[in-house]
Parts: structure tokens; sequence; C-alpha cells
């Protein structure tokens, strides 16, 4: 009877049960989906790191050395060490291409290079090269190479023996190149002998290192500063490195997002759900009175109408997950975009589907069973009976006379009859609010974006053209080319790495000077006008300051590679736009130290 009664009844709930069944889907594949994301390039890079045993830290420095590794093997917590050389070269016959070279000695143990096609190098007359950079200048396995160590005048012919891929380029980019571009900048895996002529025998400017999943970062740089002193330029974090983390931390930083749209979208559908409910158990009062006078259990009748929501869990879920798989890939190929991946395949988070499915059951039945089960107190009589109405009462706007007489009969049948049914009113103004929300938070992330880009590109970044110079560079020649005949306006910047001591912590950041006045590259993008640094003190990045433990006005201390002095500055303003921290030229100057324009002119 119970089976027969609630087919008859489907038909008429059958339209609103499809709206419930669709905004759940909506929320199940939300879920699942921006879950999946996470899911898959964790999985993936997770995998990848592991696979080609990435390095924890970059040590940069001068004059390293085998000593120098021994040093850094006997520190507790560390696992593997690598030293190499990293330097930078240029296609001989095009300048605007260029390479970062990694030069190893003995086997490959670190940052393993993972094989399109070909092998590693056997002799110091060859060389991998990434299978991007190779395609886009028409080289194969098998291709002489001529290549150009910066600032060397030599020139290097070697054969390429493999086509590789990297985990420290899944998006190669540089301080010079914020934006990938696989054509004109590559890199390449070769032996150390190769520039063995250009350090020195048993010198490298770089060591790798592995540790151990529990070691503190503030102990590793106590224990590298304290063994390797004033050799050391820069530590830089595998979360630091952005060519190699870039793509997993920007899926990270997605999560906030990730965790709020599936969370709007079911509660749409418990208010759904409960609207729903409530009035189908209110026109159902009759028939509930009559299965408890016939001798149906609550626990019966309870079940009976509990099915309605056990069919939009049954209907919902499945229709949810059913679109998600393609999702994820749309998204995952968009968050990769700039990135040199090697294949891996989309799999389904099951654990997500759990989670969805317990929720999605939590959220539909749970909110039915509320409902459901406040009606089954009455006795099978006052069920039976039509629910009395409410004892009127007069509304608000009643009692503003001359108001509620210009209002006609159907106005003021409409007011009352919203005021009146409370839960309803609330109902709707909730569920319109969170569909406004879902609404408002999308266009507030498009217009975010958009801004930030545009504050970059048209705000922050006024100049037409960088030029990068090297050490070598006279004064007399950069200030040539600041006043060549084309030249409308030109800026002096230089970043260099240095140690950052507070109280009780250290790290190493880049540290940017720049004119007192900067105004063609402001340092931060939300800056109205050009605006000057301070003179005594420097801008710090909210990410060093927080490892260093520091609010404005505490006092650091810098140190700059070959050179044992502290230098005392304070910290005048703390910025979350910016990276590492900004100096002005008269303050650089004040420290006894000297501009030399070795990374930029504008």
């Amino acid at each position: 009877m119970l089976a027969v009664n609630f087919l008859r009844n489907l038909k008429s709930t059958v339209p609103r049960l499809i709206s419930v069944i669709l905004i759940t889907a909506i929320a199940v594949t939300v879920y699942v989906a921006l879950g999946g994301i996470v899911h898959n390039v964790n999985r993936f890079c997770t995998q990848y790191y592991e696979a080609q045993n990435i390095a924890d830290y970059w040590i940069s420095g001068v004059k390293l050395d085998r000593s120098d590794c021994r040093k850094l093997s006997a520190i507790p917590g560390v696992t593997g060490v690598q030293p190499r050389i990293a330097y930078d070269a240029h296609d001989a016959g095009n300048r605007s291409i260029t390479l970062s070279l990694y030069a190893v000695p003995d086997t490959y143990e670190m940052n393993i290079p993972y094989l399109v096609s070909g092998s590693l190098p056997k002799s110091d007359r060859e060389m991998v090269i990434s299978d991007e950079f190779a395609k886009a200048n028409g080289l194969a396995i098998g291709s002489w190479y001529e290549i150009e160590p910066s600032g060397t005048g030599q020139t290097l012919r070697l054969q390429i023996s493999g086509l590789i891929k990297s985990a420290e380029h899944i998006r190669h980019v540089t301080a010079t190149t914020p934006a990938a571009d696989l054509a004109h900048h590559g890199f390449a895996y070769l032996n150390d002998t190769v520039l063995s002529n250009l350090m020195g025998s048993n010198c490298y400017n770089q060591i790798c290192l592995t540790v151990e999943d529990n070691m503190s970062s503030e102990a590793l740089l106590r224990q590298i500063d304290e063994q390797l002193g004033e050799k050391v330029m820069s530590v830089v974090a595998l979360e630091d490195n952005l060519s190699a983390y870039s793509f997993l931390g920007n899926t990270n930083d997605l999560k906030p997002v990730l965790n709020l749209f599936p969370i709007l979208f079911f509660l749409c559908a418990i208010l759904l759900m409960v609207s729903n409910t409530s009035r189908m158990i209110e026109n159902a009062r009759q028939e509930i009175g009559t299965f408890k006078a016939l001798g149906y259990y609550d626990s019966t009748i309870l079940g009976y109408y509990l099915l309605n929501a056990v069919l939009v869990v049954a209907a919902g879920f499945p229709l949810g997950v059913l679109f998600t798989k393609p999702l994820i890939k749309l998204v995952v190929a968009a968050l990769a975009n700039g990135c040199d991946l090697p294949p891996f395949a989309i799999v389904h988070d099951f654990g997500a589907w759990g989670e969805a499915f317990a929720i999605t059951a939590i959220c539909c039945i749970g909110s039915a069973y509320l409902v459901t089960r406040a009606s089954l107190k009455e006795c099978p009589a006052e069920c039976m009976r039509p629910k009395p109405p409410k004892s009127t009462k007069p509304v608000f706007l009643e009692k503003f006379p001359r108001l509620w007489q210009k209002l006609s009969f159907h106005q003021k049948y409409i007011i009352r009859n919203t005021l009146r049914n409370k839960v309803r009113m609330i109902t709707c103004m909730v569920g319109i609010a969170f569909c406004m929300a879902l609404v408002v938070s999308a266009f507030g992330l498009r217009d975010a974006i958009g801004r930030y880009t545009d504050a970059l590109t048209s705000n922050q970044n006024r100049y037409d053209l960088i030029v990068s110079l090297d050490a070598s560079t006279t004064e007399r020649q950069y200030q040539r080319l600041a006043s060549s005949v084309n030249t409308g306006a030109a800026e002096f910047e230089m970043m260099t790495a240095c140690w950052v001591y507070s109280k009780d912590q250290r790290t190493t950041t880049t540290l940017t000077v720049a004119e007192d006045t900067p105004a063609l590259r402001l340092y931060t993008p939300y800056a109205d006008s050009p605006s000057a640094l301070p003179t005594d003190g420097i801008v710090l990045a909210e990410s060093s300051a927080n490892a260093l433990h520091v609010q404005v006005g505490d006092l650091l201390h810098l140190r700059f590679i070959g050179d044992a002095k502290l230098s005392p500055v304070r910290v005048c303003e703390i910025d979350r736009s910016i990276t590492g921290a900004y100096i002005s030229r008269s303050l650089w100057r004040s420290l006894g130290a000297v501009l030399h324009p070795d990374d930029g002119i504008y």
C-alpha cells in the first residue's frame, strides 16, 4: 500500500524534486571536480618530484667546493648533496635565445632530467636539452648546437644526446622572463668538465640539498650560515622556487576558493530540501493522520516520506559525478598553461566521491528528517484535521495608517502573507543571498585577477624596454646608454642576494636597490603615482617579515656575499605585493656600498 501510494504521490512532486536533484548534482560536481583538481595536481607533482629526486634547497654562492659539500653532508637531517655549475648562455647566432646550463659532476642523483628520448651525456661533447626548446628551434637528437656562455666570449659546440623535461623547470621563469617562453628560453644539462675552465677545478656556484621531511628550515639556514659563511649568496627552498613549484603552489593557493563554492551549493540544496519537504508534509497532514490511525509506526511513516530525500541523493549524486572528469581535465589544462610537463593521466578522487556522497546524504536526508520528525509528534486526530490558521496580528506597516491606506488590496494581501510565513520568507531570502554570493564571488575573483594584471602592466611597469647588464659594464657605458637619442627616460636598478638577520631568525632574500623615487618601475603595483622609497630603512616583503618574525620599526642586519660586515637597517614598510626587499640608492650608499647596475636599466 505504501509503495503504491508513494508512486502515485511522486507524480505531483516530480517537478519540485527535479529542482533539488539539479542543485544537488551541481553541488556534487563542483565539490568532486574542484577536489579532484587539487588531488590530481598534488598526485602528479609528488610523483614527479620523487621520481626525479628534486632538491629541497638550492644554495647559490661563490667558490663552493667538495669540502663545502662534506660540511653540508654532516648537518643532521641532510640526506643528499650535489654540487654543480649553473650558468646562463645564449645562442651563438641569436642573442635573444638563452639557455640555462647545469653542469653536473659524477652521476645524476638529484634533479634528474626526465628523458623524453635519447640518453644522458656520456662525454664532454654532449648535452641534453629541453624538448620544447628543441622543437621550437628545429633541433633534434644528433644535432650540433653552438652556444656562448654569457660574458666569456667563448663558443661551445655540443651535440644533443637527448631531449628532456625537468622538474626544476615546470614553468621556466626568471627575474627577467616572468612569463614562460619555451621557444626563446630553454635549459640544458651537461658534464661539469665542459664548464670547469670558467669556474676552475673543483669549483662550483651551486649546491643542491635534499633533507628529511621534519627538517627545520630555520635550523638548516643557521647551519648553512655557520658552515659556509661568506660564500653563500642565497638559499632557496623548493616552495620558493618559482620554476619548480609555481604549478603546485598556484593550485594550493586556490584551496580557499575551492572550499567556498561547494559549501554555497550544498547550503542551497539544504534550503530547497527543507522548503519542498515542509510543503509536502503540510499538504500530507491528513494522509499522515490516516497512516497513524491505521496503525503504522512513526518510523515507517518517517521512512516513507524520507524516500523523497533518498531519491534526490540516488539521482543527484551519480548525475553530479558524471561530468567531473572532463571538468577536471579542462581546469588542470588551464592551470598548466605555460608549463612544461610530461604526460600524466587524470584520475578520479574517490576520497572526494565519498565525502560528497556523505555530505549530500546528510544535507538532503538530514534536513528532510528534521522537518518530517516534527510533524509526527501530533496525534492522528490532530493530523487528520486541517491545520488551524495562525492567529492574525497587525503587520509592521499597519502601524503607519497613512502609508497602509494607500496600498491596494492585493498589495496588503501579499505583505501579510509574506510576513506571516516567516520560514518560507527566510528560506527564500537566504537562498537568494547564497546565489548572489556565488555570482558576486565569481565576478569578484575575475575583477581581482584583472585588476592585478592591469596594475602590473599599466601601473607598476611603466618602461618600454629592460636591458640586463653584467658586472663588467662600466659606469660610462651604462650612462651612455641612458643618454642615447631615442631614450626618453632611464632608471638604474640592481638586484643582489643577501643574508638578513633579525633578533632570533635569519634568511636569505633578494635585495633590490632602486632610485630614491622609482618612476619607471614602481615597487608596488597599487601605488597611485611614483612614491619615494624610505630614506631610513627598507621595504620588506610580507613573506620575509613573517619568516623573520619582525614588524614595522624592528631592526634588521644585512650581510652580503664576500663581506663579513653587518649593516643595520630598520623595517619602514611591509608590503605583500613585492618580492624580497627594496632599498633606496641613497640609503644603499650610506651603508658603504656602491651601486653597480649589473641587473638592469629601464
